[in-house]
């Protein structure tokens, strides 16, 4: 239980502070919006193929499912180029109240 509760609080705060550590990378460096994305989503990568190795996903498991994850994936890559890039155009506000408001407005 306790693990459980720790993990939901690690990915809240790592969801919670992406807006304003890119703010401070594109301000302090030269790192351009869509760098930090591709970084983003590399080591994001990185940690899902050694998590899924370490729980036993094979790879009949892993080919089966493969089109769904590529698709997936892409949806994310292109999430992460638009976001990155409308902090840095518009701000952290604007891009959060967007990104949290407009999805309910978009199922509804």
């Amino acid at each position: 239980m306790l693990r459980g509760l720790v993990l939901i609080g690690l990915a809240a705060v790592s969801w919670g502070t992406t807006g304003s550590v890119t703010t401070i990378l594109i301000a302090r460096s030269d790192a351009e919006p869509l760098l930090i994305g591709a970084a983003r989503m590399w080591v994001a990568a990185l940690v899902l193929v050694a998590g899924a190795t370490a729980v036993g996903a094979g790879p009949t498991r892993t080919a089966r499912v493969l089109p769904h994850c590529l698709a997936m994936s892409a949806c994310m890559a292109l999430y992460q180029a638009a976001y990155f890039s409308a902090v840095a155009m518009t701000g952290i506000a604007v891009t959060a109240l967007i990104a949290i408001c407009s999805a309910p407005l978009m199922i509804a």
